[in-house]
């Protein structure tokens, strides 16, 4: 019963997000197309309009069906990205030295596909009340995700794993209705006045 609750509710909120998204979008959207000659974010030719979404108000969406996997690399910031309906499975990459700050809406899915972030040395930032909807995040290779400000986990899934894995939450940001699950030398880490919310946390040999 529970777990029907909670795919009904994450439905709904799904859909007002959604409709959000569309009606507070600026001109500054891009569409990935991957007409590149390589998945890597900072190629022009991977988007419609031909430039790279790196801005405060950016925002980046995938719309096509195809799946496949996207290489981010040096320092981006965007608004919000977003997996529309009928969008393919998306794994996004952030190797080390590479940083993704997402400023504003957040990150989320309304496809009926399983969307993917692999931090492997990276680091995926949550700024201002960003959120997460029903991402799956994989952290590793001392990989992180962090919530700052009054940003919050949302309904996201975040695999903290092998290399210091973690995700952080400082300032007044919250794990909301997320699952963490802590494996290996993989960690949660509640800082400053943030908190767990309602999220279920499981750590297996991990640490919160």
């Amino acid at each position: 019963m529970r777990s029907g609750v909670r795919r009904f509710l994450v439905l709904c909120i799904g859909v007002v997000i959604f409709v959000l998204f569309l009606v507070s979008a600026d001109a500054s959207v891009f569409t990935w197309i991957g007409g590149g000659a390589s998945s890597v974010w900072k190629d022009p030719a991977n988007w419609t309009p031909q430039e790279v979404p790196n801005a405060e108000d950016a925002s980046a969406q995938f719309t096509t069906p195809s799946s496949g996997t996207v290489t981010l690399q040096g320092n981006i910031s965007v608004d919000r990205l977003w997996f529309m309906p009928g969008a393919g499975s998306y794994t996004l990459e952030l190797p080390a030295k590479t940083s993704l700050a997402i400023m504003g809406f957040g990150i989320g899915n309304t496809s009926s596909k399983t969307q993917t972030f692999s931090v492997s040395g990276g680091d995926l930032q949550f700024e201002n009340s960003a959120s997460s909807n029903e991402i799956t995040f994989n952290t590793l290779n001392k990989g992180s995700v962090t919530f700052y400000d009054e940003a919050n986990a949302g309904w996201g899934t975040f695999n903290n794993g092998s290399g210091y894995g973690a995700t952080f939450f400082a300032n007044h940001s919250n794990a909301w209705s997320a699952t963490i699950n802590n494996t290996g030398d993989g960690a949660t880490i509640f800082g400053d006045i943030s908190n767990a919310g309602s999220a279920v946390i499981n750590n297996n040999s991990g640490v919160t």
